[in-house]
């Protein structure tokens, strides 16, 4: 069912005249939209006398989780794995031999 809810009189004006009912209230028209429960559009005057706004609000539910979590599967044994069968280790290089200053030439 539509319900009109206009903020300020020549908008309540227009939307009787119309053949609808509308009520008035006070305040800020799309704060009022984003409080109200469900769906919503909100007509507002734009910078230019001769446009409007149009903001229509669409409130959407978040999608339930159904059944139980999924759970990971746990290992059955921890064995030493990796190429040809050597250690999960990271390996470092050698940290390069120092040479003397007398051995550079």
């Amino acid at each position: 069912m539509t319900r009109f809810v206009c903020f300020d009189q020549p908008g309540t004006d227009a939307v009787r005249g119309a053949g609808a009912d509308a009520t008035q209230r006070r305040g800020d028209p799309l704060m009022a939209a984003l409080r109200e429960s469900g769906n919503s559009v909100v007509i507002m005057p734009a910078s230019d006398a001769q446009e409007l706004a149009l903001i229509s609000i669409i409130k959407r539910q978040a999608p339930k989780p159904t059944g139980a979590p999924l759970q990971s599967p746990k290992p059955i044994s921890r064995t030493a794995t990796g190429f040809l069968g050597l250690t999960d280790e990271p390996e470092f290089a050698d940290e390069p031999e120092k040479k003397s200053w007398w051995k550079w030439w």
